[in-house]
């Protein structure tokens, strides 16, 4: 049989290791509440800047259209 004081070393070794995933526990906890609030962050980005593109190509298109507008009544006066 196991004497009684490394029984005690056994229970104060898995008290450890307990305490110690408890931690390990938290630190993942809060490394995920990080990564979730990067990735809406990032998501968040990601609509702005598309919107923020869908509204230069649509300056674009608007610049464009008056240019060729402006060519086209530029034509029709030459012939």
């Amino acid at each position: 049989m196991c004497s009684i004081e490394s029984r005690r070393r056994s229970s104060h070794s898995t008290t450890n290791k307990l305490s110690n995933r408890k931690i390990s526990l938290k630190i993942i906890e809060k490394r995920l509440n990080h990564l979730r609030e990067e990735l809406h962050n990032l998501t968040k980005n990601e609509i702005i800047n598309h919107e923020q593109q869908n509204d230069q190509d649509d300056n674009y298109h608007v610049q464009y259209k008056k240019r060729l507008d402006q060519l086209l009544r530029l034509y029709d006066k030459q012939v």
